[in-house]
């Protein structure tokens, strides 16, 4: 897939692969409990004409360490010392969920080395006062158990039409991140979408391609955009945002990287023609 490196952030070793030689380089960012697997087909899709690099963030996948500090805003320095360790300029950074706040955040810290963004099946999950939101996030989880937690919000990234071995796959692979882990980045991501987010997003000079296959609806469920729906999410992203545009990958879960390669990549790769080819 790649080349393993790593990158050495305070107590943390971070775990990162490269590939390719030339072109424009593309950093792609997991999501919650996810890995850098996750990107093989756009790994493998785009080295051939970018420099890639695919990171775990800190304490997922085979990163080591810094468990202590784990939010996305730490996720997103460890991001921003890998464009610099690797002197990456003009990029572009994909996010996927939970990457998708660490990429806002890493353009937002270090603009001068980011050209574009792509969010992949983001979402807004925290609203009004932070505190309040943490603490009835941790007595949700609390009174579920992780596990269960974990399992049940894993189990609705993917539907019936989803491709069981890579469903399995990708959930035992999620479930093997322990659950300090786990936790510390849900409520993370809860509380810089509460905190950070309104501030953030209108502030990113970039252009952004937001890519979108579910939302969570008013009952906490996650399902899968039809053709012409637009969620709360891509709505807030197109109010807020200086330069952003929607495509929906409809009728699919979550994992759209991996249950889409071939439209994402294209998709991708259109975006990076039209808006930073010469």
């Amino acid at each position: 897939m790649g080349q393993n490196e790593w990158l050495e952030c305070g107590d943390a070793r971070i775990h990162y692969q490269t590939a390719g030689t030339v072109g424009q380089p593309i950093v792609f960012v997991h999501g919650l409990t996810c890995s850098l697997a996750d990107w093989h087909f756009q790994v493998e899709h785009f080295s051939d004409k970018h420099r890639i690099a695919s990171i775990d963030l800190r304490g997922h996948g085979e990163s080591r360490g810094g468990e202590e500090s784990i939010g996305i805003e730490t996720f997103a320095s460890d991001v921003v010392a890998l464009l610099e360790q690797l002197n990456f300029e003009n990029v572009i950074l994909v996010g996927h969920s939970m990457g998708c706040r660490v990429v806002m955040a890493a353009c937002y810290m270090q603009s001068s080395r980011i050209s574009g963004l792509v969010l992949i099946d983001g979402s807004r999950l925290g609203e009004g006062s932070a505190d309040e939101i943490e603490a009835s996030a941790r007595a949700h989880v609390a009174s579920t158990g992780y596990k269960t937690f974990h399992h049940g919000m894993f189990e609705t990234m993917f539907t019936p039409d989803s491709n069981p071995e890579m469903r399995d796959s990708v959930m035992a692979r999620c479930a093997s991140v322990p659950e300090t882990v786990g936790v510390a980045a849900y409520i993370g991501s809860i509380r810089w979408d509460a905190l950070m987010l309104m501030t953030v997003l209108p502030n990113l000079a970039v252009p952004i391609l937001i890519l979108q296959s579910t939302y969570v609806n008013d009952q906490r469920v996650r399902v899968s955009l039809k053709v012409g729906e637009v969620s709360p999410w891509m709505s807030y992203v197109l109010a807020e945002a200086r330069d952003a545009q929607v495509e929906v990958i409809p009728d699919v879960g979550h994992f759209t990287m991996l249950e889409r390669p071939n439209q994402v990549n294209e998709m991708i790769k259109e975006f990076i023609t039209q808006r930073f080819d010469a």
